[in-house]
């Protein structure tokens, strides 16, 4: 589930905060979402950030073979 990946992405470029530092209200502020709904989804910052950084593994490991054309460094 990426509900909070926008609000994250801003959260990195518009404060100096780390996910150690940025808080829960921090977050949910920032992705427009309530407390209640982030903790039905998440269990704390650092879930959220794991299964963020779970997709993006996945879905770069799934573009590196889903076609048939060769890789750049095949040609």
């Amino acid at each position: 589930m990426t509900l909070m990946l926008p609000g994250l992405a801003e959260l990195k470029h518009a404060t100096a905060h780390t996910v150690a530092g940025a808080t829960v209200g921090e977050i949910t502020e920032r992705a427009v979402m309530s407390r209640a709904a982030f903790y039905r989804n998440y269990r704390d910052k650092y879930h959220l950030m794991e299964k963020i950084l779970n997709e993006a593994i996945e879905a770069l490991l799934g573009s590196m073979g889903d076609d048939d054309e060769p890789s750049p460094v095949e040609r």
